[in-house]
């Protein structure tokens, strides 16, 4: 199963040796054109001279991509992290059919902040597989958005979970099991920006979408043991993500018992983690899902039982 668009958000730490210069656009077979700047969400056509070259594309922030330099260490950086995602999807899918991409891509990236520079990117990729040490960009400047000031309590009693928001804004919600996260997305934050982005990608991210206090079963969806822990991220939503993203960390205790809720990790622990990695020194959010086999993404929300059903 394949989704039609791709995206990512990088999220990167400190750069300190080497360097080449970042080729302009003019001097590199590439035209990345950037419309529908929004809030949270821009429209990308990223577009080669030719089909000759693969190549990995992708959004950042202008100052994490500032905080690099040169194009070297960032190339380096991303190509390490992609390789380290490769290794953790156990999948027989080779490398360049999983993360690179030859032709036009259009496509649109969300849950991006609003009133914020950032740089549409794309790295050519060489005919053995390497990156080159170039990066070609195009700025662009999302537009300013209304922020919620939502925050959210959680409660469990037997496996009824209760999402309690502090105010009527529309919010997204959405839990999974803490091992799986642990294994597959190594952070409750980043679980959250992929599931966003491939929920959107699908065209029902408006069934995650609720306002106001919310129950759900969570035996509807997974058999239950005593110990079980799950992750639990909810943020206001408007367009995009436009509140902090909360997280809570939830242990099921039994049939008839109370769960124990208690807060997740932080999000500055989070990027703390991705800045001081020993395994790379980039963090890329919005798992470029598009390529990745359907078992790498255990999606208890998508059977749901009001949502629409997934086609191969």
């Amino acid at each position: 199963m394949k989704i039609n668009s791709i995206s990512l958000l990088a999220v990167l730490a400190l750069a300190l040796t080497g360097c080449v210069k970042v080729v302009p656009r003019s001097d590199h077979p590439f035209n990345i054109t950037v419309s529908k700047v929004m809030s949270y969400q821009v429209h990308l056509d990223i577009v080669p001279e030719n089909n000759d070259f693969k190549y990995y594309p992708g959004v950042i922030t202008r100052y994490d991509y500032s905080r690099y330099s040169c194009a070297e260490i960032f190339v380096d950086a991303v190509d390490k992290e992609l390789r380290r995602m490769y290794e953790i999807q156990h999948t027989t899918v080779p490398f360049d059919e999983l993360f690179l991409y030859t032709g036009a891509q259009f496509y649109s990236q969300v849950n991006l902040k609003a009133d914020t520079e950032y740089y549409a990117f794309a790295i050519p990729y060489d005919d053995q597989g390497r990156p080159e040490a170039v990066v070609v960009t195009e700025p662009f400047k999302t537009a300013s958005g209304k922020r919620s000031d939502i925050t959210f309590g959680a409660e469990l009693q037997g496996s009824m979970l209760t999402i309690i928001p502090s105010n009527g804004d529309q919010y997204f919600v959405d839990y999974e099991r803490k091992k799986e996260i642990d294994e597959y997305y190594y952070s409750p934050y980043y679980y959250y920006e992929t599931m966003v982005q491939l929920y959107w990608e699908y065209d029902f991210l408006d069934y995650f979408l609720v306002r106001g206090k919310e129950t759900e079963d969570i035996s509807d969806y997974y058999d239950l043991t005593p110990g079980d822990r799950f992750y639990l991220v909810a943020a206001g939503f408007e367009d995009g993500t436009n509140s902090d993203v909360q997280c809570f960390l939830i242990t099921y205790n039994g049939k008839d018992e109370p769960g124990t809720v208690e807060p997740g990790p932080s999000l500055e622990s989070y990027y703390e983690e991705g800045a001081n990695s020993s395994k790379s020194s980039v963090r890329l959010l919005n798992q470029p899902l598009s390529r990745s086999p359907y078992g790498f993404c255990p999606l208890r929300s998508l059977w749901r039982a009001d949502s629409p059903v997934l086609s191969e």
